[in-house]
């Protein structure tokens, strides 16, 4: 399925990078290493308010990993690929759009005979936001803009 969303966010204008294969290559394998650990299976039986603090959780780190590794310019996967060029054609915000992508995922899934928790709805509601909100908060970062150079004679001046 990755492939396919790919391939349409490639014919709209999207690139081909590193990440964009590391993206669609690993993101499955990792998630199947991760539940294959009971340390992570067990995370099911918590309570329930502990569970909602773990999505919370997750959704705002997926949102900046998105940030981070779609910010060092080396390609974005399927759906990220697919939420920028959305963006970029349409004029509409990026969290908007990762969130319609994200609820036809849901759709789809569910059309399919997949199973839909709150769990779901609230990751393909709030995703698009936490990426969003991370880029965001990338943009304003010291990590973001290259050193003024006021910035740089101090460092400039201890090298003599």
């Amino acid at each position: 399925m990755g492939i396919v969303v790919l391939v349409v966010a490639r014919l709209l204008g999207s690139s081909v990078g590193v990440g964009t294969i590391g993206n669609a290559v690993l993101i499955g394998l990792y998630i199947e290493l991760l539940v294959s650990f009971e340390s992570v299976r067990a995370l099911a039986e918590w309570p329930l308010a502990g569970r909602f603090a773990l999505l919370g959780v997750g959704i705002l780190l997926m949102g900046a990993g998105t940030a981070f590794y779609i910010g060092a310019g080396m390609g974005a996967g399927p759906r990220d690929s697919l939420m920028l060029v959305g963006s970029r054609r349409t004029g509409v915000r990026i969290g908007i759009v990762r969130a319609a992508i994200e609820l036809a995922a849901l759709v789809a899934g569910f059309a399919l005979g997949g199973t839909v928790g709150l769990g779901t709805v609230a990751f393909a509601l709030l995703i698009g936001p936490a990426v969003e909100l991370c880029f965001g908060l990338l943009r304003r970062s010291p990590l973001a803009r290259p050193p003024r150079p006021a910035e740089l004679r101090p460092a400039a001046e201890a090298l003599h």
